[in-house]
């Protein structure tokens, strides 16, 4: 399957599985992919929304998760378009969030997108050449509008043409992709958030919701920033506490991220205990602490004491 999708408009997608020849492999793949977008959209969609005052640099939340047919390979497009909606165009809905504007607005699956607040998609400025290259481009234009403005949207369904008005609420600026396959967990760059769909699927809700919220954590704090400031300015062992620190706020903040969009933050150092031993066998570098260590540190400040209290 595909693609890569920038939540900007709190949009989601994914990146491409390998060629495959037409068959029910192929079409469980994609129906499994369509499931891990919707359910990151949506625990993401609470986050983004409920955090935006938190957020530094915000977009228009309006639960649209976005694709296009050019992101598939020649060997799953056919099936592509069978499978998720039968006339996929360049760029279409994939689904909504229930409950958002998207959704209010009457938007569904196949929905044609060809303008965005007056401007026609088929105009946007690609960089690259890429497979998602329209798509992200659509993504950029939608987070480029006012976060709390309506959007406007061109909208072809079947032969009947129309604009739509999505009364559009302010979320945190950031992507949000899953990643086909088994070998990405997650990660984030300051604007993108990945996990990988194998990762995903292992995941109670509760638990999607815990790393989702680490890693926009690290997007609120801005650490992408400045571990890149920092790669050239300080030493390998200063960079190396540099980024345990990261992680340290990372997780603090979690909670907090967590407890605004109505989750008990106290399911946070739960999980890490519950997955000690996967959590630490994955750890890197020494960056990240064991996952007792960090469970008794957040487990501090859910009661007001230091967290770097012995």
């Amino acid at each position: 399957m595909i693609r890569s999708v920038p939540l900007l408009a709190l949009a989601l997608a994914v990146t491409p599985l390998g060629a495959a020849p037409p068959g029910e492999p192929t079409r469980a793949a994609l129906v499994d992919l369509q499931t891990a977008d919707m359910r990151v959209a949506a625990i993401g969609w609470r986050l983004l929304t409920a955090n935006a005052s938190r957020c530094p640099r915000q977009m228009p939340g309006t639960g649209l998760v976005l694709h296009g047919l050019g992101q598939y390979p020649p060997g799953t497009a056919r099936d592509a378009a069978l499978v998720l909606q039968p006339d996929l165009d360049e760029l279409t809905v994939l689904g909504v969030v229930p409950g958002s504007p998207a959704a209010a607005a009457g938007l569904a699956a196949g929905d044609a997108i060809e303008g965005i607040g007056g401007r026609r998609v088929s105009a946007l400025p690609l960089t690259g050449n890429h497979a998602s290259a329209l798509r992200d481009a659509a993504e950029r234009e939608l987070a480029g509008l006012s976060p709390a403005a309506p959007v406007v949207l061109a909208v072809r369904r079947g032969a009947e043409r129309r604009n739509v008005t999505l009364a559009a609420v302010p979320a945190c600026r950031s992507r949000l992709e899953v990643v086909a396959g088994e070998a990405l967990r997650a990660r984030s760059d300051g604007e993108l958030i990945q996990i990988g769909q194998g990762f995903a699927a292992s995941l109670s809700d509760d638990g999607l919701a815990i790393v989702l919220a680490h890693e926009l954590a690290h997007t609120v704090l801005d650490h992408h920033r400045q571990a890149k400031a920092g790669a050239t300015s300080l030493a390998r062992r200063e960079r190396k506490a540099m980024s345990r620190r990261f992680e340290d706020e990372a997780d603090l903040l979690s909670l907090e991220l967590l407890s605004g969009a109505g989750w008990d933050p106290a399911i946070a150092p739960r999980f890490l205990r519950r997955h000690a031993k996967a959590l630490d066998r994955f750890a890197s570098g020494g960056v990240h602490r064991k996952a007792a260590d960090r469970a008794d540190r957040m487990e501090r400040a859910l009661a007001g004491r230091n967290p770097d209290a012995g």
